[in-house]
């Protein structure tokens, strides 16, 4: 939750950058074929795993709301 938080505050206050990292639709993909390969292949990092998978829905969050035409509805 504490990075969800991190993300709203970087979506309020600095809005510009996250625009511009948010916009990218290659990141996005990115994240979406991360996401279903940490799932599928069930990868484990040791210490760290819910944190990346908290990076990298927040990520996919910010993304679609803050585009018009995002790459997946939620």
């Amino acid at each position: 939750m504490a990075i969800g938080g991190i993300g709203a505050y970087f979506c309020f206050y600095h809005k510009k950058i996250i625009e511009k990292i948010a916009k990218n639709k290659i990141i996005e993909i990115s994240c979406y074929f991360a996401i279903l390969t940490l799932i599928i292949f069930k990868i484990r990092i040791k210490g760290f795993e819910f944190e990346v998978y908290s990076i990298l829905f927040c990520y996919i969050i910010l993304s679609t709301s803050m585009e018009k035409k995002p790459t997946a509805k939620i």
